[in-house]
């Protein structure tokens, strides 16, 4: 993924990301993903992190998603950790 976006100031942000995934099973699937986005605003600083999560399909049509990950440069100012869990329902 890359994104350029406009930041807060004007300033305008690249954000880059590389993700690798893997079926374990025909309802789990693992992965990692390593990105950066650089400062959105004059002064600020740019952060890069490492995510590892997956996605768990409980019935046909409704699978749980997940995902924790840590900061690599900047963790004070920027991103110290971050996840989520939701529930994807397909139809």
């Amino acid at each position: 993924m890359l994104r350029v976006d406009g930041g807060v100031f004007g300033q305008n942000a690249w954000q880059l990301g590389a993700v690798a995934l893997y079926q374990f099973t025909p309802k789990l699937q693992l992965g990692g993903e390593l990105m950066t986005l650089t400062a959105t605003t004059v002064g600020g600083q740019s952060t890069r992190g490492f995510n590892v999560g997956g996605s768990y399909m409980l019935t046909e049509g409704y699978s749980l998603l997940f995902s924790l990950g840590q900061g690599l440069i900047n963790v004070s100012s920027t991103d110290q950790s971050s996840f989520y869990l939701a529930l994807q329902v397909t139809y």
